[in-house]
């Protein structure tokens, strides 16, 4: 990580290019917190003394306030990882939140706003309901509890173990969203190869990435990962870098050198 942080300043002459997006990032964060907190103050608690229907009633009202969070800030997903992924190639239309608004709404409408919400959706309701069903259970049969009180010390089991079950069941279809928000924009980063029929919609983006070992790329920022250099040539309509040397490095991040 620190590699690449380095290499980021190196090529852009500043560690503020650390915080491109950062704007379309804290709006789409406080859309999302708004509009959650919103649903959840409409939408009462369950009142059955049934710990299961309990737990299936917070568990649907979670999954109601997270559809509701996600539809209102998903345009401002899809700016943020334009902005961001655009560094790669250097595409200037991306530059700011406004450039960016104007280039998605002239290459697809308003629609274009929502590239890749299918799997933005799926991957922030799988992890509300896995939260949710944890902390849940936990609470309603105290199963903290009594392992705190059977080692004699507080081990966080449950924010472990929801965590470790978001990384191995979210992770990817986080990643799916991710690239699915970035595939159909043109941008140079969809000429990689590894990207290749990516932008032909988000199941068919899933399966490459399972194919080519690619689910977990990103998720472990400490693990270096060794280089892959590879040259070729770029067409014009994403960007018209030409000649140029890719490297994967670290955790799978990519740097563009122009080369001719």
């Amino acid at each position: 990580m620190f590699q690449y942080i380095k290499y980021l300043r190196e090529k852009h002459g500043t560690y503020l290019i650390l915080y491109r997006g950062l704007t379309p990032r804290l709006t789409s964060a406080f859309l999302t917190t708004t509009v959650r907190n919103e649903i959840l103050s409409l939408v009462p608690k369950s009142t059955s003394r049934c710990p299961p229907e309990q737990i299936v009633h917070e568990m649907g009202r979670q999954c109601l306030a997270t559809t509701g969070a996600v539809i209102a800030s998903h345009p401002f997903f899809v700016i943020t990882n334009r902005m961001i992924v655009s560094l790669i190639g250097g595409e200037k239309s991306y530059d700011s939140v406004w450039s960016s608004i104007k280039t998605i709404y002239s290459d697809g409408g308003l629609v274009g706003f929502y590239d890749g919400l299918v799997p933005h959706l799926l991957s922030e309701i799988l992890s509300v309901s896995t939260e949710t069903l944890v902390v849940e259970v936990a609470e309603k049969f105290e199963i903290e509890k009594k392992i705190e009180r059977a080692l004699g010390h507080s081990l966080r089991i449950m924010f472990i173990a929801s965590s470790a079950l978001n990384s191995v069941i979210v992770y990817p279809i986080q990643l799916t969203a991710v690239i699915s928000s970035v595939s159909t924009a043109g941008l140079a980063v969809s000429d990689i190869p590894s990207m290749q029929g990516t932008d032909k919609g988000w199941v068919a983006c899933f399966k490459g990435l399972w194919r080519g070992g690619n689910t977990k790329r990103g998720n472990n920022l400490w693990t270096y990962r060794k280089a892959n250099v590879e040259t070729y040539h770029t067409p014009a309509g994403s960007g018209g870098k030409g000649l140029v040397e890719l490297q994967t490095d670290l955790a799978g991040h990519v740097k563009y050198d122009k080369v001719q």
